[in-house]
């Protein structure tokens, strides 16, 4: 299933299997959907917080931060109760929304 993930290398449209087991892989964890605008939800570890997991998106209303993600994620489209995949016009909406948070390594000093 074509999915917009946000992992601690990189983020964009990747796939995964449309699976429990794969959600929980990929979030590393219990799961929370969240809806994030028309028929897009947000996938995320439903502890991510809590045990303090990397930040690895900010979520945007109208440019205003929401919320900050914390640990592995992914956007699908939600039909009824199920996850299906993203079109390639969702993939707009999704990075207006979800700013990946990169982080640089410090400059080294010889």
């Amino acid at each position: 299933m074509k999915v917009y993930g946000f992992t601690e290398k990189t983020y964009g449209v990747m796939e995964i299997e449309n699976t429990l087991d794969a959600w929980q892989q990929f979030v590393g964890g219990g799961i929370q959907a969240v809806p994030i605008a028309e028929n897009l939800m947000l996938i995320c570890n439903e502890d991510g917080k809590l045990i303090n997991l990397d930040r690895r998106c900010v979520w945007l209303q109208d440019g205003i931060v929401v919320d900050i993600i914390f640990g592995d994620c992914f956007v699908c489209r939600q039909e009824g109760e199920e996850g299906a995949a993203i079109k390639d016009s969702d993939v707009g909406t999704i990075e207006k929304i979800l700013k990946p948070i990169v982080i640089k390594p410090k400059n080294k000093r010889a």
